[in-house]
């Protein structure tokens, strides 16, 4: 084999001397190599006695090249990327499960605020039971559009109601379960303030007619009424202040 020490030197020899190669030598020569004894070498010029002085490794390493070594680099950068890519997916995968736990574990943020027209409650069977509206909408047959609340019971029928009509009028309701009469009235008592400024607590009987009335005044005063209605009359006894007395109206 071709001593690299002597390639070394060669090429030593031509970078003192300015790029010119200085007494190359012959591809055939033989040198000393680790102790081995081969065929007889001219005598060391200057630049081989550096060579000699500077460690046969350092020219070694500038003259040969393992394909070995190469292998063995190129791996261990492959490794070395390898580590680095799987911390990174380790770090992004505890991420991940970080923020789908902490997703999990927070407290669902309640709304203040829901808007919507109507607003219905069912009950476990399906059923209507509490209406919102604005205006309430529903197969009752009401006097005119109102915003307000009903409350049913578990047959459908009207139980509660408060309302404010277009007039301006606010009513509240409270009906019977069933009607026992012809014409039909489920009404038993109904608290209104009127769009006029009156306000009136009317208690209705089983025959759709008013039993009781108390209600405020033109004047301001409150009176309660008494009343017995018939098909062509109302019979009224009056209570007040200072009223204390019995008519009877023609029912038109």
């Amino acid at each position: 084999m071709i001593c690299g020490a002597r390639r070394c030197s060669r090429d030593l020899r031509s970078l003192t001397s300015g790029g010119r190669r200085i007494s190359p030598t012959p591809p055939n020569e033989r040198c000393t190599w680790q102790g081995a004894n081969v065929a007889a070498a001219p005598p060391l010029h200057f630049i081989d006695a550096l060579q000699v002085s500077l460690g046969i490794d350092f020219c070694r390493n500038l003259s040969m090249t393992d394909p070995n070594t190469q292998l063995h680099d190129r791996v261990s950068s492959l490794e070395r990327q390898l580590r680095r890519a799987s911390a990174l997916a380790t770090l992004f995968c505890v991420g991940a499960v970080c923020l789908v736990t902490t997703a999990f574990l927070r407290t669902p943020k309640t709304p203040d605020v829901i808007r919507a027209r109507q607003l219905i409650i069912e009950d476990q069977a399906g059923r209507d039971r509490v209406l919102l509206g604005a205006p309430i909408r529903d197969n009752f047959k009401r006097i005119s559009p109102a915003t307000g609340m009903v409350i049913r019971d578990s047959l459908g029928n009207e139980r509660f109601g408060l309302s404010l009509n277009a007039q301006g009028t606010v009513a509240l309701g409270l009906d019977a379960p069933k009607c026992t009469s012809n014409p039909c009235n489920p009404e038993r008592i109904n608290l209104i303030a009127d769009d006029e400024g009156g306000a009136e607590l009317r208690f209705l009987d089983r025959q759709t007619g008013v039993a009781a009335r108390l209600y405020l005044g033109d004047d301001d005063r409150v009176y309660l009424d008494f009343m017995n209605v018939t098909r062509d009359s109302i019979q009224r006894h009056r209570l007040g202040l200072s009223v204390d007395t019995t008519f009877t109206a023609a029912r038109h």
